[in-house]
């Protein structure tokens, strides 16, 4: 793995699904780069819910990015690899088994496609012509504006794995958190965008740069984020671990 991001020291938040925070993950010097990079950069693929602006993967404007930035591109290569996606799924994998509620999934035919390509012309090929379960990599490098916010959810049902990684701080009075939420008890279907009387925010995260936050998304992982009040901008990276399938998720007695 790369050494050029630190594994270092963490925290594991169990409660109610598990996550990982790494407060280090970047140098000051990386961080810099990486920050600068996206906040200059006048291309934008989409502008999504209120005020994200969004250089997605596969898009010219993502590879014109990693072009001109050396940084940013062995960041996108870090995560990008079957070595970071098997360490973490075998973290996560160990902290399943000691979370309040033990959610299992299948990955007896599991791989990993650095080179798979998400649009509608290659879906349905894979549709057509079904293949073995393939996990790859989706990512984008947004900028997040005043007014921007996301209500509580669990993402599409084809991701196992979320990250963030943020490259500049906020303060509480900003927004921009991330939120958690549980349910106050677990219903018999979930589903993408519940119902907020049935969820408790367990806790927020407040961006902090050079930060990474991954998780597991399972059935109970629901999370949004607050409404970002100031002109302060959320530099941040998303990406998941997708399969080209909908995970089988067993919670476990």
């Amino acid at each position: 793995m790369n050494k050029q991001f630190s594994l270092g020291s963490n925290r594991v938040i169990n409660d109610p699904f598990p996550l990982i925070i790494y407060d280090n993950f970047l140098t000051n010097v990386d961080n810099e780069e990486i920050y600068n990079g996206i906040l200059k950069f006048k291309n934008f693929d989409r502008n999504k819910w209120g005020g994200r602006k969004q250089i997605r993967k596969e898009s010219n404007n993502f590879n014109l990015l990693l072009k001109y930035n050396k940084i940013i591109d062995n960041l996108y290569n870090y995560f990008n690899s079957e070595d970071t996606f098997i360490f973490f799924l075998h973290q996560f994998k160990k902290l399943s088994l000691e979370s309040k509620y033990n959610f299992e999934f299948d990955n007896k035919f599991l791989n990993y496609d650095k080179k798979y390509k998400h649009n509608t012309f290659s879906n349905l090929i894979k549709f057509f012509f079904p293949q073995k379960k393939t996990s790859y990599l989706e990512m984008d490098f947004s900028q997040a504006e005043q007014g921007y916010f996301r209500e509580p959810h669990h993402d599409k049902k084809t991701r196992l794995i979320n990250f963030l990684i943020y490259f500049n701080d906020l303060e509480e009075s900003d927004g921009g958190s991330l939120d958690i939420y549980e349910y106050k008890s677990i219903p018999d279907n979930f589903k993408t965008q519940p119902d907020e009387k049935l969820l408790i925010k367990k806790q927020s995260f407040i961006p902090k740069r050079k930060q990474l936050i991954i998780f597991l998304s399972n059935p109970i992982s629901i999370h949004g984020v607050n409404k970002i009040l100031s002109d302060k901008k959320r530099i941040f990276a998303y990406g998941s671990y997708t399969l080209n399938k909908n995970v089988s998720w067993k919670l476990k007695d």
